[in-house]
């Protein structure tokens, strides 16, 4: 319905900056302090989008009716809302995104005014049609404060944004709002459609569906630990004690909810009267890298009707805070180390935490020219990750203004291939860069014992080297004998790159390390094949003995209660734990297995490569490339073994490694051995060895300029959730909520930088 202008269609000024109009008329010209009070968001949670749809009457009062969305991606039907939840303050506050303004929700106080609307708001939904919002709360911190609510009792509560928008009037004190009461306080809520929401229901275990109306029913909570199926041998599956994120999958008809804890998913479906039932454990058979705390899935709407539910689902890891990337039929983890990422673990990582994520189809107007690419103007698919670190980073999934992604002549002639583009990867920040090269300054060797000798002061008869030094690119650059990936140069970041000799695997030094029977060494923290431990690595326990009983003779690790180098090859690398055996140390000892009677706390420990060199960047470059095999013993309750994948047999050889034509073997767990030629995913390069044998803690260190930066843009202190705005009238943007003291935050995706704040 078009907006009815039925008087005058000039709009007025709110009526809470009358006050400060009138004293600035009262001042004249005369320089004076004006004291007020402000309002401003606080400890921001969620944010939602509603369209609505405005009209003006003769009498100079004005409604506001929610719509559907595709009213506000007409221009000039509807206006968009950005609707933000303030936890402490248990407030809703609320932006006109076309107006660009903060609304005064409440006309009996000063000032643009948020309105109360439950203790602990944590997160916000909007009905697929405007009609309503729907606000968990995760419960009273000070029950009996609230007059209306003495008992505290936890409730779930829906706004009507016809009564809430403000009108040109004075109409204030308009019911709003309507609790529904929860058997415990809520986490999260979605619509499945514009009368039934789900809510997670935490202290159960449990989901429920609430029918909306004006008598509110709450469904049967469905409880999910105990879980309600059993695995195909008919033994428990392990069920969701804290279940917390929702994402409804409309097109497949099924509801995907993700624990706060553990990682793996539930699949409920519904029937026609709403009522729920696990249809589902997921992802079966395996487990997923971490818990789901946040989840998105791409919109659907592709194919030729327009209709193919969407592919990809991406979750934040409560763990890892990464972000994984599920197969969103399966809804199995994709390892991100096999395709073309730029970390070494199986998610996509950026820095900081990520604390929410989204994926969102970009059609920007005009189509970006393929001929002057800029990488802030997005068009296509995309995903954005919302960083503790305070920044938005943006992820490519399909780059349709990237005319490389096309077998036509130009972007969008011809047919999208999949295969030619990145997907699932850190977008590069930077515009026609010409690509990474070493820095003009030769490589620094650094000894075992930290000591520096210059490029020119390493005898290559002596030290291990690159084979081929002092060489040149087609431009001139010099090599140093190591090349970057000319296949895939978005790969190297401007960082230092360090080679080294049995360098300590990154992520591996732990401190939850428990010694087990028969050689055997855990720790259900560290996932050792995520990591990229494998058999043949080196495990060093950093922690002396320290028995229980002081009449146990520990003498054989050292003393009591100090420090240690103890150093044992690992036989078997698995998911959570080590095999051990003995072997003769760096320091010419031998080492024997350690014992639970004189290891009976958590040791601190680390993984070293055992006998080859390992590649690292300061900020990307070591790429494991290890999954979970099968388990070579199903009855022992122990994971499967840690291998290398994929193996050398399908691995594609590099080109132009060297000159001379030797067999190349990809390395692609970021490790190689002396006299081999070895691909890292970001550069290349083969090591002579030295006429002495190489010391532990040798490296070579070489610094690279020109590379890759990932896209970014800086909202807020601590952001911690956002909305999409897809519509022609105010979008493409996104809308970021800041937990601190920024509150709502647009950021324009025509070029990706803030436009517009509301503190």
């Amino acid at each position: 319905m078009p907006r009815t202008l039925a008087a005058d269609p000039v709009r007025l000024p709110a009526l809470a900056a009358l006050p400060a109009l009138s004293a600035l008329l009262w001042c004249g010209c005369e320089s004076a302090a004006v004291e007020t009070t402000t309002r401003q968001m606080d400890s921001a949670s969620d944010v939602a989008l509603l369209c609505a749809l405005e009209t003006r009457h003769e009498d100079g009062t004005t409604t506001w009716a929610g719509t559907t969305m595709d009213q506000c991606a007409k221009d000039l039907d509807g206006d968009l809302f950005a609707f933000v939840v303030q936890r402490y303050r248990g407030e809703l506050a609320a932006v006109n995104l076309r107006d660009r303004r903060l609304l005064d929700l409440d006309l009996r106080q000063p000032l643009s005014s948020p309105v109360v609307v439950g203790p602990l708001p944590n997160a916000i939904a909007a009905a697929p049609d405007g009609s309503s919002l729907a606000v968990a709360n995760l419960g009273d911190p000070r029950p009996g404060d609230d007059p209306t609510n003495p008992d505290g009792v936890p409730f779930l509560s829906i706004v009507n944004p016809a009564n809430l928008l403000p009108r040109i009037s004075l109409d204030a004190g308009r019911p709003f709002l309507s609790r529904v009461p929860l058997p415990v306080p809520a986490s999260n809520v979605a619509y499945l459609d514009a009368t039934h929401v789900v809510v997670t229901l935490p202290g159960l275990s449990a989901v429920a569906v609430v029918t909306l109306g004006e008598t509110p029913v709450v469904g049967p909570p469905v409880v999910l630990d105990p879980f309600p199926l059993l695995d195909p041998e008919g033994d428990p599956l392990p069920g969701l004690g804290v279940p917390w994120s929702i994402l409804v999958d409309d097109v497949r008809g099924r509801l995907v909810v993700g624990d706060r804890a553990a990682p793996w998913l539930a699949v409920l479906t519904w029937d026609d009267a709403f009522a729920l039932t696990v249809a589902a454990h997921a992802p079966d058979p395996f487990q997923l890298p971490g818990p789901s705390v946040a989840m998105a899935i791409e919109p659907p709407g592709r194919g030729p009707a327009g209709d193919e539910p969407g592919r990809w689902i991406y979750a934040v890891d409560g763990s890892s805070r990464g972000v994984m990337v599920l197969d969103a039929e399966t809804l199995a983890a994709i390892d991100m180390s096999t395709g073309d990422p730029l970390e070494w673990r199986n998610e996509l990582i950026v820095p900081g935490l990520a604390q929410d994520v989204l994926l969102g189809r970009i059609a920007q107007d005009p189509v970006p020219d393929p001929a002057d690419p800029e990488p802030e103007v997005m068009h296509g698919t995309f995903g954005f990750v919302v960083s503790s670190f305070g920044e938005v980073f943006a992820v490519d999934v399909e780059d349709h203004g990237n005319a490389a992604c096309w077998d036509g002549a130009a972007a969008g002639e011809g047919s999208y291939v999949e295969s030619a583009c990145p997907r699932h990867v850190l977008r590069n920040g930077i515009a026609g860069a010409e690509g990474p090269r070493w820095s003009d300054e030769p490589p620094s060797l650094f000894q075992a014992s930290g000591a520096a000798l210059s490029y020119s002061g390493a005898p290559p008869d002596e030290y291990p080297r690159f084979h081929d030094f002092g060489g040149e690119t087609a431009e001139g650059d010099p090599t140093w004998g190591v090349l970057f990936d000319t296949v895939h140069p978005r790969r190297a970041v401007s960082q230092t790159w360090i080679v080294e000799y049995e360098g300590v695997v990154p992520w591996t030094d732990g401190n939850g390390g428990q010694v087990g029977d028969a050689g055997w060494f855990r720790d259900r923290a560290m996932p050792f094949c995520a990591r990229g431990v494998l058999a043949g690595d080196i495990l060093i326990i950093k922690d002396g003995p320290d028995p229980l009983s002081e009449a146990t003779d520990c003498s054989a690790w050292g003393a009591v209660g100090q420090e240690a180098e103890l150093e044992y090859r690992i036989v078997e690398a698995r998911a959570d734990r080590l095999l051990l055996e003995t072997v003769v140390g760096a320091d010419g000892n031998t080492d024997p297995l350690p014992t639970r009677e004189c290891f009976p706390w958590a040791v601190r420990y680390e993984v070293r490569v055992g006998g080859r060199w390992l590649v690292r960047g300061e900020a990307t470059g070591f790429q494991h490339h290890v999954t979970v095999g099968e388990d070579p013993d199903p009855t022992d309750d122990v994971p499967g073994l840690c291998i290398e994948f994929p193996d050398d047999a399908i691995c594609t050889p590099y080109e132009n490694c060297t000159t001379e034509p030797v067999d190349v073997r990809c390395l692609h767990d970021g490790r190689a051995t002396d006299g081999v030629i070895h691909k890292n995913p970001f550069l290349c390069f083969t090591m002579d060895a030295g006429t002495v044998a190489t010391p532990r803690g040798m490296r070579w260190e070489l610094d690279a300029t020109g590379g890759f930066a990932a896209l970014s843009v800086e909202t807020g202190s601590l952001p911690v959730a956002e909305a999409l705005d897809v519509t022609t009238g105010t979008g493409p943007a996104l809308l970021v909520v800041d937990s601190s003291s920024d509150g709502l935050i647009r950021v324009d995706l025509a070029d990706f930088t803030v436009s517009d704040n509301w503190p």
